[in-house]
């Protein structure tokens, strides 16, 4: 069973709304979020990423209809009441090797999520992840 948050749970369901209910999967490690997109690991990974890639999950990865990895989603610290140092160092790596293998990572905040679809509001989450993801 998978334990998500209050914002958490909007998100996962805003996320399933566009990319559809079996692309999004909660909590993917990354290392298999690498296994997963078919990349060779020894090409993006060092001795110290090892660790990470074993310990570190990613809120939602959105896979495509062959469960190829696409889109990483995550909740941004920047309005988080405490920062667990450890896993914004762990988030940090994984970024980077994301980007390395083509991988798009895109961090959420919580405000973000309150605002997206508000009555009144004229944006809706289909118009934020066209925006983040650069559909047309």
């Amino acid at each position: 069973m998978t334990n998500l948050t209050h914002d958490e749970v909007i998100l996962f369901k805003h996320l399933q709304g566009f990319f559809g209910f079996d692309n999004v999967i909660p909590h993917m490690r990354c290392l298999a979020i690498f296994e997963s997109a078919k990349v060779s690991l020894p090409e993006v990974l060092d001795s110290n990423k090892e660790a990470m890639m074993e310990r570190h999950r990613c809120l939602f990865t959105v896979v495509d209809n062959d469960d190829k990895p696409k889109v990483i989603f995550e909740l941004s610290e920047s309005d988080a009441v405490t920062i667990d140092l450890l896993h914004m160092n762990d988030k940090s790596i994984a970024e980077d090797l994301f980007q390395k293998v083509g991988i798009k990572h895109i961090a959420v905040s919580r405000q973000e999520i309150k605002e997206i679809g508000l009555p009144g509001s004229g944006y809706s989450m289909v118009d934020y992840l066209r925006d983040k993801l650069e559909l047309e």
